[in-house]
């Protein structure tokens, strides 16, 4: 009998820590939603690249500037290349995409994988390349 009233306190207090640690841990996992366009107006800048599936540095440390009015500039890691023009956000059922000069012979559609308030990524292709690239906050 004593050895039961001793085991049951520590049992609860040790599920009530179990418990406890546990949806900790699964509601610090999601603190913005990926559907939350005002997270891409800021600058990225590009921290890692993929070229048909395999890594790259050929766009690493490129960086792009998306303003909320809808404009954004490009500069590549040389600085020699850039670019400026329009963006636009979508969410269509589900997909998510980047449309940079829509309506124009330049257009890029790139696919958002992942947005969050510390990493896009996004998925596009070059003519016959599919880019990935990761960016983070510049």
């Amino acid at each position: 009998m004593k050895i039961r009233q001793t085991i049951f306190p520590i049992l609860v207090l040790v599920l009530g820590l179990i418990f406890t640690q546990c949806s900790k841990g699964t509601s610090n996992t999601t603190t913005t939603t990926q559907d939350d366009p005002t997270l891409i107006s800021r600058n990225w800048i590009v921290f890692q690249a993929f070229v048909n599936g395999n890594s790259s540095s050929t766009y690493v440390n490129d960086k792009y500037f998306f303003v909320s009015s809808g404009n954004y500039s490009y500069i590549d890691a040389t600085g020699i290349n850039s670019k400026t023009g329009t963006w636009k956000y979508l969410n269509s059922g589900g997909v998510k995409t980047i449309t940079l000069d829509g309506n124009s012979p330049d257009q890029k559609v790139m696919t958002v994988v992942d947005l969050t308030t510390t990493r896009l990524a996004l998925r596009y292709n070059a003519g016959s390349t599919l880019v990935d690239i990761k960016l983070m906050p510049n």
